[in-house]
């Protein structure tokens, strides 16, 4: 038969052991009714909407209600044509209420081992960098850009000094930071142009003073939604 959503967990960022404090509430009818569920484990980046399958994995609501290990089991998250993937399910159930026609059961799931998230094309990393721009009369000129960054997740880059005659001296001087995306490979014989993840404003006084900047996809219209700006 045709499989449909029952549940859904919260979405844990930045982690390949996540535990997941929502559970699924789904209902158990008896061994004679051979339930059979799908889960599938997603990983969703910047501007995704859909996500990325880190694999599935299928069981049975009985044998989970009768495993001998106190109602856990831990499954291999496999691909669709059948081969095991890196990463595991791990499944808790309990009780949470009885009714005439069956037994209500919370699924607590977890998961550990997943794959870092990698991008859709030829599964290359994700790879970012930044750029600083200093606001001057004449429009924005460009005072530093980063290193690229491999992790795919928590991007982190090299410390980096920033002289006064790159920035200024004026704790008003108005800095712009952008983060990209790096694009892989070529298009058609062209380089591909790197996409743009979003970009923070401070002035420069904040910066020294460590203040923390949200990076924002559209700066203009949602800086101005934001709290204390």
């Amino acid at each position: 038969g045709k499989f449909v959503e029952v549940g859904r967990t919260d979405s844990v960022p930045n982690q390949c052991n996540p535990n997941f404090t929502r559970p699924v509430l789904v209902r158990y009818l008896g061994p004679e009714a051979n339930q059979v569920f799908h889960i599938e484990v997603l990983s969703f980046a910047f501007k995704m909407r859909n996500g990325v399958s880190l694999g599935t994995c299928a069981f049975s609501l009985d044998d989970l209600v009768h495993a001998r290990t106190a109602r856990v089991m831990k499954l291999s998250l496999m691909s669709p044509d059948g081969t095991r993937l890196n990463g595991h399910v791990i499944m808790r159930a309990s009780t949470a209420v009885e009714v005439e026609d069956g037994v209500w059961m919370q699924l607590h799931l977890a998961a550990d081992a997943l794959p870092q998230f990698y991008s859709k094309i030829g599964k290359v990393p994700t790879r970012t960098y930044f750029e600083i721009w200093r606001q001057r009369n004449d429009g924005l000129v460009q005072a530093y850009r980063s290193e690229v960054s491999d992790d795919t997740v928590t991007p982190s880059w090299w410390p980096l000094a920033l002289c006064g005659r790159r920035v200024g001296d004026s704790e008003d001087t108005l800095l712009c930071v952008v983060v990209y995306r790096k694009a892989s490979g070529e298009d058609g014989g062209f380089h591909k142009v790197d996409d743009l993840i979003g970009e923070a404003r401070l002035r420069l006084g904040d910066l020294k003073r460590g203040k923390a900047v949200p990076i924002l996809e559209n700066w203009t219209e949602a800086a101005a939604a934001l709290p204390n700006q």
